[in-house]
């Protein structure tokens, strides 16, 4: 018992730093998908922008993708930038982004990711 105590004692920073690193990294939310409904797209960057700052989100991409290497189904990406995961996932699951998700899904067919912001470890 004596042992663990002193291995939790010396353990217990390095943990700390680990779990708060993860909670400020900086993670994007990425859309990529094709556009179904060409004149009601236009509806949802005026919409999508204020929610997305509400949640201190930046717009990073937004256009069509050019493949360079293999290909997809899907031919466009949006992608907003978050200062955590916690920020990007509270914007993803607020009653307004759940609301424009509906127009979304009715104006575009495509897919929704979560991805962490690479860091080289030290």
């Amino acid at each position: 018992m004596f042992a663990f105590s002193i291995l939790a004692n010396l353990f217990w920073p390095l943990m700390a730093v680990l779990a708060l690193k993860e909670i400020c990294m900086s993670c994007y939310i990425i859309y990529h998908y094709n556009i179904i409904d060409r004149e009601r797209i236009e509806l949802l960057g005026p919409l999508s922008v204020p929610i997305i700052e509400k949640f201190g989100g930046e717009l990073v991409i937004a256009n069509y993708a050019e493949f360079l290497e293999g290909a997809s189904a899907y031919s466009h990406m949006v992608a907003y930038k978050f200062k955590s995961k916690e920020l990007a996932k509270s914007f993803y699951e607020s009653e307004e982004s759940k609301a424009l998700s509906e127009l979304r899904n009715e104006v575009t067919k495509g897919f929704v990711m979560l991805i962490p912001q690479f860091e080289m470890a030290n």
